[in-house]
């Protein structure tokens, strides 16, 4: 009787069966689009009336090709929007500069130093000035203690002119703020530290504070601003307040705040660039082509030049506080540019980016093949070595 021989094991066919396991367990590399109406939005139950149902979103994103049309309308629909922003309410408004606590008044009496400059200083104007106090009010001769804290100029004048009427025969006052002290606005944010900004006379703008602040030592990045009154904000483009008509008419008040934030107005680089990375996006505005050449390009090896999409997110968290929520709001598009024509570069160079934007480079089809051969070929590497270990035994 001869010597028992093993069967032999069907070595290939257990690595085939293990694989196509290990295939139909893991996720190919790659991207792809979630299936939400299989998965539960543990979000939607509340009874919440700003909740929305699910039955009530609609998220199946909206796909655009990037074409002359599209182009074309995108500008068309930028120079045709010249709708007055809504400040809400009192945010607008302007009025005669009135006098606060810390203010340093200058009172001139024509004809009477002696009340005019009573200390004879002459070194320093702001000596000779009346320092408005804490409870708002000064001391003048003849006049005594007034409350000048909240009054204009003209009224402060005029309160003057009528107490020393008494013992001057058709006095002649003049008045003006030698400092101004009381009232500041506020630069806050992305800047180097908070700027205080002083209120005057002059109508305070946007630009003034931002000119004013010397804390903002590198150009400004953001391509809005946030200003900020009490419980009211409004979102400013700066763009449009640089083009010299101010469309918002905004004067800053006391207490107002400019809040910079350059985080937000960001590009978000995917895919096969040659470098992932975000982007700024300037005052000026940036367009596909910018952003992609700021990015070093397509990575010519791995990309697939026919698909560079740009994702345009759903809503703002405002938004949702605020209630101003529909299934349109929800739905995300997104544009696709086939950059694998050359003319393709002269679409993408005229193609705005909007301040959140995701622009995503696709890989191509033998790429993720590849890819997806690199994470296979250690299994199955290891399933071979583990029969030549057991046959050497």
């Amino acid at each position: 009787m001869g010597r028992f021989q093993p069967k032999a094991r069907p070595w290939p066919l257990i690595a085939l069966i293990t694989s196509v396991v290990f295939l139909s367990s893991c996720a190919l590399p790659g991207l792809s689009i979630r299936d939400y109406d299989q998965e539960p939005d543990q979000y939607a139950t509340s009874d919440d009336p700003r909740y929305l149902d699910e039955d009530e979103v609609d998220y199946e994103p909206v796909v655009h090709p990037i074409t002359p049309a599209l182009v074309l309308n995108q500008q068309r629909a930028e120079v045709i929007e010249v709708d007055e922003p809504d400040t809400g309410p009192g945010i607008r408004e302007h009025d005669e500069y009135r006098v606060g606590p810390g203010d340093l008044l200058g009172v001139i009496v024509w004809g009477h130093p002696d009340l005019t400059n009573p200390t004879g200083a002459t070194e320093n104007l702001e000596s000779a000035g009346r320092l408005v106090q804490a409870d708002g009010t000064i001391f003048f001769p003849f006049v005594g203690t007034i409350d000048v804290a909240g009054r204009t100029i003209k009224e402060i004048r005029r309160m003057l002119t009528d107490g020393l009427d008494s013992v001057i025969r058709e006095p002649q006052v003049d008045l003006r703020v030698l400092s101004y002290r009381s009232k500041y606005a506020f630069v806050v944010g992305s800047v180097g530290r908070p700027c205080r900004i002083a209120i005057t006379d002059r109508p305070l703008t946007i630009v003034d504070a931002l000119n004013q602040c010397n804390s903002i030592t590198s150009p400004i990045t953001t391509r809005s601003v946030t200003v900020v009154r009490g419980a009211r904000t409004q979102l400013v483009d700066l763009r449009d307040v640089y083009l010299g008509d101010d469309p918002y008419g905004i004067r800053l008040h006391n207490g107002d705040r400019i809040y910079l934030n350059d985080t937000q107005d960001r590009i978000f680089m995917v895919g096969e660039f040659v470098n992932q990375k975000t982007l700024p996006v300037p005052t000026s505005g940036l367009t596909l082509a910018e952003s992609i050449a700021a990015s070093g390009g397509l990575n010519l090896e791995t990309a697939d030049s026919s698909g560079v999409y740009v994702i345009r997110g759903m809503i703002s968290p405002q938004d949702v506080l605020d209630g101003d929520v529909t299934a349109t709001d929800i739905s995300p598009e997104i544009f696709h540019l086939d950059a694998s024509s050359i003319d393709a570069l002269i679409l993408a160079d005229q193609f705005q980016l909007q301040p959140r934007d995701v622009v995503f480079a696709a890989a191509a089809d033998l790429v993720n093949f590849n890819r997806a051969l690199a994470q296979l070929l250690p299994t199955v590497s290891l399933l071979f070595q583990t029969r030549f270990l057991v046959d050497s035994r």
